[in-house]
């Protein structure tokens, strides 16, 4: 059959991996609805990133910290010490913490790009979107890392690592009690979040651990702000906008309302 014929070429030009991926897609009809660009993009990324991850595992290995490394992670050990220097930090005054900014990032997987309904049934690397400050619409194949950041000393002291389609908004209030929590009572003062996070829940544990949030108003969500949140545009302007850097006075529009 022409199928085998084409597997068999593969194997002989040391494809194997795209052999391999080339076999799914022929039993798989998930693939049906893809064009041809898309099928044939999914067989190369197999390979390279087989290749990128083999050459990455051969580093690690001649390194000789594979299995130190995965038992850092599996234990907890490597989050009770980024938990542990971000304390060391509040308790020498380099960490301030009574402003915090929180956002997202895309992490790019090592691994094989897999359609979408199929990536998501795995809780692992699967494809994500959202758009950078020009509006552009950015996708990607693997993980989020969701920061929440000090402005004063631009040093992370919380963070979440999600599969990529994991909505911001829905991690806003993990970052903020686990900030929280670490932080003196009364510390934290105000959370910075983009429109993203225009959610009643991320005002909600803002005003929980008694700080302001100030998030721009998402058009989708075109409501009037919780009624907790309509305060303090007068005296707190000049406050807020040297923490932000931006000129507030008589400028809602410019970064939303604050809430």
């Amino acid at each position: 059959m022409p199928n085998d014929t084409t597997v068999t070429k593969l194997h002989e030009m040391k494809l194997s991996i795209m052999a391999q991926s080339f076999r799914q897609q022929l039993k798989g009809t998930e693939f049906a609805e893809l064009s041809f660009e898309e099928r044939f993009g999914l067989l190369v990324d197999a390979e390279w990133t087989s290749r990128k991850n083999n050459r990455l595992s051969r580093l690690i290995k001649n390194a000789g910290f594979a299995f130190n490394g995965a038992c850092i992670t599996e234990k907890g050990i490597a989050e009770t010490l980024f938990y542990d220097l971000v304390q060391q930090c509040r308790d020498e005054g380099i960490i301030i913490g009574s402003t915090i900014a929180i956002d997202s990032t895309a992490i790019d997987a090592y691994e094989a790009k897999q359609p979408k309904s199929k990536s998501q049934e795995t809780g692992n690397a699967t494809w994500g979107a959202k758009y950078d400050t020009f509006r552009n619409k950015i996708t990607w194949f693997g993980y989020k890392i969701h920061l929440a950041v000090d402005t004063d000393s631009e040093l992370p002291v919380a963070l979440e690592v999600t599969p990529a389609n994991v909505n911001d908004g829905d991690m806003g209030p993990v970052l903020v009690e686990k900030v929280a929590s670490q932080a003196p009572k009364g510390k934290l003062a105000y959370i910075l979040e983009d429109a993203g996070y225009d959610q009643l829940k991320n005002y909600g544990v803002a005003k929980a651990h008694g700080a302001q949030a100030i998030i721009p108003l998402n058009p989708r969500n075109a409501k009037e702000p919780p009624g907790f949140y309509n305060k303090c545009w007068g005296n707190q302007q000049e406050k807020i906008g040297s923490k932000i850097n931006v000129g507030v006075a008589g400028k809602r529009k410019a970064f939303g309302r604050i809430r």
